[in-house]
């Protein structure tokens, strides 16, 4: 068909030819080229013409977009090659063939439909295709009278003397096959003229009567007997009438009691207080022997029994109690450790005994015994100890209780040697600057030396080698008071100290006056050199405030001033000339050196007198005076307090140039005086007899005869300690 639609559609192209006004040939396709531009076969282009015009150019082409063999103007569904003029017509809503139709009788798929004339949805053999159901039509056929809706397949002929064929099966229901009165649609069993409604039931394994029961009543039913307790044998109490043996009945009805499945003819007798074997007779030949059981342990003293089907009080069925006066003991009864038989096997305390002890053996007599070499006993075996844990048996300072010594053993069996807390371990200090002196608050306890630690626990400071014990193998303290408190004076002299514990050097000492414990930290002298007292600018007080030293060693006949004046911290400062006591004062300032203390006086840059009540710029203390003559502090001596009311730099030399000089001023008020007198450290020193002019050192009646230049009688030498 497909070709035949095709030759229509070449013939339908050859006639169109040319189309009118064209010039140009059409390629025509299959049937023939007129182009004028040819084309071998090889595809080699041999056209030579020089026209290079590329744009596309209308053939004149039929297109066929489905490639089915029918171009478009044809094809009434050029997209979908199963759709085209002459293609088959099938049930699925599209016009396959293009004949403007769909779905029509003649399509291939189209079913086959029955004249249903009477709508019992049954049809006959008049017949219909079509795509869609027609009406008064069935897709079911086989219907025997389709005028009449209860003709039909599978309808119901439930009257088995009606004679129709309702089902269209082409037979009836009424027969009578055994010709004994009743239609087979009645009879059970059509081909046994025994069987039927009128016939009585038998035991014959046959339902005879119709009923749907099969030797129900039968009338030569065997009489069966109830077997209550199932033991196989029924009493006469209860009956029952059956072709088979109903559950629990059976064929014989001699049980003497039908409530006891252990007693029937036949049975065998047991001692239960019953006629088991239907004898007439009770526990004929059973009875058991019991024996009295004093101890309950379910064991009976064989010398003491009795027969009787059940224990009386106080029995037992077994008489092998070796003592039945304990619960305890009885055959099979677990063997301890106690002085008794408990199994009854005739043996005490054997070694297998539940409690019996673990012993181990004791080779070297140090109550340790090797856990590889045991017994067990309910007793102590000679040679073994309840205690293991020896490791090693041959030594009887070996064990888990001795004491662990430096000897390369493990002496008490924990399974280190030489542990720390070995009895002789060495107690080392940690000697972390390397100078062979360790530190005594960091230690450690050791057989063997541990790496950065000594034996030796003096080093004053562990983290500077160059500090180290001195030949006494004390370390160096921070002061006199330190030395004092330490118990390590010998009284007045020379001491070595470190306060800063990186480097000592020698001081005095006074370990006497007041308690004692004073640190010397400078000697102001009369020796011509006026370090001491020498004018600078206004502020700068010079030796008194700076922390430059003064001479090589103590001295009490030069001027002095210690490492220690800037070093050791302080509250109380004593003044001493000649080494002889003159001024003390305690509590004078916070706990600093003596240089910080100096340093902190503020300058007033008044020296007159009449400012000296004025306490700015002073420090207050107060001090004691001692009862010492002093030529130059005081001529003569006084008794009572006197107080000095200031520390402070002044203008000594009569000059208020605003200069500070050197010089620390102190003043007091003795007892029956009305004025202030001051007293200039250094005074009479050879600081200011150079200004002699102008120097108030004292009221001239204080001073000798010789005045005021003159006031030098005595060493005129003055010591500064601080505690």
């Amino acid at each position: 068909m497909r070709s035949f639609w095709a030759l229509m559609w070449v013939t339908a192209m050859g006639t169109a030819g040319c189309r009118s006004g064209d010039d140009k040939p059409v390629d025509t396709g299959p049937v023939g080229d007129t182009q004028e531009d040819t084309q071998t076969e090889t595809g080699t282009d041999t056209d030579t013409g020089e026209d290079t015009d590329t744009s596309i150019i209308d053939t004149g082409v039929p297109i066929d977009g489905d490639g089915d063999g029918f171009v478009a103007s044809l094809d009434c569904d050029d997209a979908n090659d199963a759709v085209y003029p002459g293609a088959d017509e099938l049930c699925d809503g599209v016009d396959n063939d293009c004949d403007g139709v769909l779905d029509e009788p003649d399509a291939t798929d189209a079913p086959t439909w029955y004249a249903d004339a009477d709508g019992d949805g049954f049809g006959t053999e008049v017949t219909e295709t079509a795509c869609s159901q027609p009406h008064g039509y069935s897709a079911i056929g086989g219907d025997c009278d389709d005028a009449n809706p209860s003709f039909h397949p599978g309808a119901s002929e439930s009257d088995c003397s009606d004679p129709h064929d309702y089902n269209c099966d082409g037979s009836v229901g009424y027969a009578d096959a055994d010709a004994d009165g009743f239609a087979a649609c009645v009879d059970c069993d059509d081909n046994n003229g025994s069987v039927n409604e009128a016939t009585a039931e038998t035991c014959d394994g046959v339902d005879n009567d119709c009923d749907g029961t099969v030797d129900e009543e039968a009338s030569d039913a065997t009489t069966w007997y109830a077997d209550a307790d199932g033991d196989g044998h029924g009493g006469t109490q209860f009956t029952t009438a059956a072709c088979a043996a109903p559950a629990g009945y059976v064929a014989s009805a001699d049980d003497c009691d039908d409530l006891d499945a252990s007693s029937y003819p036949g049975g065998t007798e047991v001692c239960d207080s019953a006629d088991n074997n239907c004898d007439t007779q009770v526990d004929e030949g059973v009875l058991l022997t019991w024996y009295a059981d004093a101890d309950q342990d379910g064991y009976g003293d064989a010398a003491s029994s009795t027969q009787a089907c059940n224990p009386p009080p106080g029995h037992s069925s077994n008489g092998d109690d070796c003592d039945d006066a304990s619960a305890h003991n009885h055959p099979g009864a677990w063997e301890v450790c106690d002085g008794a038989d408990n199994d009854c096997d005739a043996s005490i305390d054997e070694d297998d005994a539940v409690n019996a002890s673990t012993w181990y053996a004791d080779t070297d007599s140090d109550g340790y015994g090797n856990a590889a070499n045991t017994t067990t006993a309910c007793s102590q075996p000679s040679g073994h100890t309840a205690s293991a844990g020896d490791c090693d048996d041959t030594q009887a300072t070996v064990s888990p209780s001795a004491v662990e010594r430096c000897d390369s053993v493990d002496n008490d069996c924990d399974g280190v040697t030489d542990e720390d807390d070995a009895l002789d371990a060495t107690t080392w200090f940690a000697d972390t600057d390397a100078d062979t002196y360790g530190d005594a608050n960091n230690s450690a306890i050791s057989c063997d030396q541990p790496t950065g630690y000594v034996s030796d626990a003096t080093d004053c400071n562990d983290n500077d080698a160059a500090v180290v014990p001195d030949a006494n193998g004390d370390c160096y303290l921070g002061s006199c008071l330190d030395l004092l408190n330490a118990g390590r004076s010998t009284g007045d002299g020379l001491y070595t100290i470190d306060p800063s514990g990186s480097s000592a050097y020698e001081v005095y000492c006074d370990m006497t006056t007041d308690g004692g414990g004073w640190t010397m930290v400078a000697n102001i002298s009369d020796d011509g050199s006026d370090v001491w007292s020498q004018f600078m600018p206004a502020q700068d007080a010079g030796l008194w405030d700076d922390s430059t030293t003064l001479g090589t060693a103590v001295s009490f006949t030069t001027d002095y001033k210690s490492q220690a004046y800037m070093d050791v911290p302080s509250t109380d400062l004593l003044i001493q000339e000649a080494q002889a006591n003159v001024l003390y004062a305690g509590s004078c300032w916070s706990s600093q050196s003596f240089q910080a203390f100096i340093s902190g006086l503020s300058w007033n840059g008044d020296g007159s007198d009449s400012n000296w009540s004025d306490s700015s710029g002073a420090h207050l203390c107060s001090f004691e005076h001692f009862s010492y003559s002093d030529s130059v502090l005081r001529a003569g001596s006084h008794s009572g307090s006197e107080k000095v009311v200031a520390f402070k730099w002044g203008e000594r030399d009569g000059v208020q140039n605003g200069n500070k000089d050197r010089t620390m001023i102190t003043t007091y008020k003795a007892n029956g005086y009305s004025v202030n007198h001051h007293i200039d450290l250094p005074t009479g020193l050879g600081g200011f007899t150079a200004y002699n002019s102008a120097e108030h050192y004292e009221d001239s009646n204080e001073c000798q005869a010789d005045g005021p230049n003159q006031c030098t009688n005595g060493s005129q030498d003055y010591q500064l300690l601080v505690r």
